[in-house]
């Protein structure tokens, strides 16, 4: 549950560094029009949103893990996919404040490029933990007990959601495919 809290404490810090002082809501910093730098700034927003979606699956999985008291196995199972979980969470969330402005990123170890080049790597990582958990959840439902047919349900399809949103949000950050000649 500790878990939990940082991330909702994060998304509460998320909230307010999007308006930044001295910037309208919803303008961008003036060297900010790069396109690098404007997916980079989606991808934070996306991952704060899908970080509070991860909170929900967190939750789900605890309460499979109470139902599943007295069950060995099937607890252990669920506890691995926890931990997945918590991991795909972290790595999103280590991505999810608003980027400093593009002057400063410039200076840091790759620029621009580099942490969008991170971030894109940590949506990646993330999604392939959700998958390996959703796998979890489909293979545990073919063999845990009726008692836990609801609670599985719900965890697979919290976790597809959160798929289902890595995958809109890769989606929209990827460059446009650019025409022959340009």
């Amino acid at each position: 549950m500790t878990l939990a809290v940082r991330w909702l404490a994060l998304l509460a810090v998320l909230g307010s560094a999007c308006a930044r002082p001295g910037q309208p809501s919803g303008s961008a910093p003036a060297r900010a029009g790069s396109a690098e730098y404007q997916r980079l700034q989606e991808l934070a927003f996306g991952f704060g949103a899908v970080t509070s979606l991860l909170v929900d699956c967190v939750e789900s999985a605890d309460a499979a893990i109470r139902l599943a008291k007295g069950k060995p196995a099937t607890t252990t199972a669920l506890q691995d996919l926890r931990a997945l979980l918590d991991d795909a969470g972290r790595t999103l969330a280590e991505h999810a404040d608003d980027p400093p402005p593009p002057d400063e990123i410039e200076r840091a170890d790759g620029g621009v490029r580099g942490a969008l080049d991170r971030a894109l790597e940590a949506l990646e990582d993330a999604a392939a933990n959700l998958e390996e958990a959703r796998n979890q959840v489909l293979d545990l439902q073919e063999v845990a007990p009726p008692s836990l047919s609801d609670a599985l349900e719900d965890l697979r399809q919290r976790i597809e959601g959160c798929l289902t949103e890595l995958t809109d949000l890769r989606d929209q950050v990827q460059p446009s495919p650019q025409a022959p000649g340009e």
